[in-house]
């Protein structure tokens, strides 16, 4: 990522999954430029409008692709020691979960489908481990919090304190949740032990987009 450009905006689509094959009247009304950085919407051309995106990934693309676009640069910068942040945005069963962790193989696969979170954790240990900087002391923690019905819950402590945003206006620290459970971790496997607890304390709601 060049150091004048603070923001990518990218968009993915997924492929038809089963339930959309089977059902009548099934339409794909999404067409994506050549240049893989425009999309246009809609079921007739008088109807149909165009968004420009940094990038976009069409249903075939891969995880290692979309990882090698949008998150090694942030790793890069986050090794650099930039703050950097990314998240995914979308309606329920557009692909957000499988996008951001895939799924966590942990030795048991080749990876393939592995997502970003993992891919990202994994640079960032391998950097520390084989790096040539022997003068520099890294420290990793990991939270794992949600925002739901507009209230902040700490997955990793759920019956803790209260959590709020706070802006710290001067040092390094910025914008920060107080009193979020933040544990240490040393390796990848960590990371992963945390987000599956994590996630056990999730709140899901079904809909028929699941």
């Amino acid at each position: 990522m060049s150091t004048d450009e603070n923001v990518k905006v990218c968009c993915r689509f997924r492929p038809v999954n089963e339930l959309e094959t089977t059902q009548k009247n099934h339409r794909v009304v999404v067409s994506i430029g050549n240049d893989c950085q425009s999309v246009t919407v809609g079921a007739s051309t008088k109807k149909s409008k165009s968004f420009q995106f940094d990038h976009v990934f069409p249903p075939n693309t891969s995880q290692d692709a979309v990882f090698k676009y949008t998150a090694l640069p942030l790793v890069d910068q986050v090794m650099a020691g930039y703050n950097c942040t990314l998240f995914a945005y979308g309606q329920t069963g557009s692909g957000k979960t499988y996008t951001m962790e895939g799924l966590i193989e942990n030795g048991r696969g080749d990876g393939t489908h592995e997502g970003l979170i993992p891919r990202m954790v994994r640079t960032i240990f391998d950097r520390i481990y084989n790096g040539n900087n022997i003068d520099v002391e890294y420290t990793l923690r990991v939270s794992f919090v949600e925002i739901y019905n507009e209230k902040l819950r700490d997955l990793l402590q759920p019956n803790g304190a209260e959590l709020k945003i706070r802006d710290k206006q001067s040092g390094p620290t910025g914008v920060y949740i107080e009193n979020v459970h933040s544990p240490f971790v040393g390796s990848p496997e960590e990371v992963f032990d945390h987000l599956g607890n994590g996630h056990v304390n999730r709140s899901v709601a079904s809909t028929r987009m699941n």
